[in-house]
């Protein structure tokens, strides 16, 4: 997992994780694949492919030797992830993960889930969300933390208006922080552009957060730069 890490962001971008019996069993048929396909100078079909898979499965591997009801069920499963690993490389680099190995990364609450496409957030390591909820979750958390510096260098009053973007729908889904008061929703008002306000009128704070994920690599963000560093 360690070496995923490492990774720059564009290979390290997508994962899918799968149960930790079908990623074994597909790390081996993919090595004998890969041996056939290169004697052979020719891709091979589906059947010779769920016959590999199902000799390494009958074979025993690691410390799963399945039933026969359960090989046919687990061949079924790796032969379809490696025809789905094949179609998703075609569009996208996807990082292939058993659960056990997913746990180093951290996820939404209730996932991982099987076979669902994940992208890591793009300063926060070893973060990931589900493709489908990607931008809005990184639009949530940059927002969050461009209003925790507003409120940090001592905002008494913060207002967002709408110009264009997402429909109000989905902008009545996103939330924010607010200082003392725990988080509030966006406003889903058709016929205004204010979709957030709050009011800090006590606030006399007059510092930077200690940790921000998006400061350093926002200049819009900085009003002036030293040696290249924002301050």
């Amino acid at each position: 997992m360690q070496n995923l890490l490492d990774k720059p962001y564009a290979i390290r971008q997508f994962v899918v994780v799968e149960r930790d019996e079908v990623i074994e069993a597909k790390r081996k048929a993919e090595e004998k694949l890969s041996c056939e396909k290169d004697s052979k100078k020719e891709d091979l079909d589906s059947k010779k492919i769920s016959t590999l898979v199902e000799s390494i499965i009958r074979g025993g591997f690691g410390s799963i030797v399945p039933t026969i009801a359960a090989t046919a069920i687990l061949v079924d499963l790796v032969v379809k992830a490696i025809e789905k690993q094949k179609e998703l490389s075609q569009k996208i680099n996807v990082n292939y993960l058993s659960f056990s190995e997913s746990c180093e990364l951290r996820f939404p609450i209730g996932h991982p889930r099987e076979n669902q496409v994940y992208v890591g957030h793009p300063t926060l390591l070893g973060v990931y969300y589900p493709m489908n909820e990607f931008h809005k979750k990184v639009f949530e958390h940059k927002f969050a933390e461009l209003n925790m510096l507003l409120m940090n260098l001592g905002a008494k009053k913060v207002e967002v208006k709408y110009v264009s973007g997402w429909d109000f729908e989905t902008l009545n889904q996103l939330e924010a922080p607010v200082k003392g008061k725990g988080k509030v929703r966006f406003k889903n008002l058709k016929n205004r552009k204010i979709i957030y306000e709050a009011n800090y009128a006590d606030n006399n704070s007059l510092k930077l957060p200690e940790k921000m994920a998006w400061y350093h690599f926002e200049p819009t963000w900085c009003l002036c730069y030293s040696n290249s560093t924002p301050i």
